[in-house]
């Protein structure tokens, strides 16, 4: 979806989920029985479908999964409180996460042009600073509190440039 695109919404009718998998996404996490009655609590009454990502307040902090696998499949579903919740403790290889494009981004004007003239550009045409003898940047340090859009400016870089993408928190680099 691009801005000033049309978009057609309509009602859909969710299924009960009879069971729903849930992986964190880039960090592991320590699962007991009240942690996943706790998620299904805070998870009751969302519609999902396999592939979605959901956040949920964990200690004041977001802590996000995706939902790798659910019965029914293929259709939109609603946890309750009879749905089976399996909640994996390691984050699966290969999640396939959303692309994040500029157009996602609504706000950050100024924090955008400055990463796409220092990131973007420097891998989409290297050929650019090669011509002027300047030696592009080979990392950007993203710094600010948490919920500013850092990540989310990192993976529009990432699904611009074809890049892979890696997110890694401050605290997981910390042994």
């Amino acid at each position: 979806m691009e801005i000033d695109q049309k978009v057609r919404v309509r009602k859909v009718d969710a299924k009960k989920a009879v069971m729903v998998k849930l992986a964190p996404v880039n960090m592991t996490i320590s699962v007991d029985q009240n942690f996943v009655q706790y998620t299904k609590q805070k998870l009751r009454d969302y519609v999902l479908m396999e592939g979605d990502l959901v956040q949920i307040q964990v200690l004041g902090q977001p802590l996000t999964f995706q939902v790798i696998q659910a019965k029914p499949n293929d259709t939109p579903i609603i946890i309750d409180e009879d749905t089976n919740l399996i909640i994996y403790e390691k984050p699966v290889e290969n999640i396939n996460i959303p692309r994040v494009t500029w157009e996602d981004i609504g706000d950050l004007k100024e924090a955008k042009e400055k990463i796409r003239e220092l990131v973007e550009l420097p891998l989409k045409h290297p050929e650019i600073f090669e011509h002027l003898g300047i030696e592009p940047p080979k990392g950007v340090l993203l710094i600010g509190p948490p919920g500013t859009g850092k990540t989310l400016l990192a993976k529009a870089v990432a699904t611009e440039t074809n890049a892979y993408f890696i997110a890694i928190n401050g605290p997981e680099i910390v042994s």
